[in-house]
């Protein structure tokens, strides 16, 4: 379901204005989207690769 939701981020992209102005704007939301989706996961991994590391927790699974 993820992938189908994220595949929908695209769609406002895809749709042909005669305004340039209108165009680049769909464009730029398509975008921001992608790019404020992908930073939140680098930053959640990063930020688990840290707390174990700090904590010092045990990485197996028992």
């Amino acid at each position: 379901m993820g992938l189908v939701f994220a595949a929908l981020l695209y769609l406002p992209g895809m749709i042909w204005f005669d305004n340039q102005t209108m165009d680049s704007f769909f464009r730029w939301w398509v975008v921001h989207l992608w790019v404020e989706g992908v930073w939140e996961l680098i930053m959640g991994g990063i930020l688990a690769f840290l707390l174990i590391k700090i904590t010092g927790v045990d990485q197996r699974s028992n």
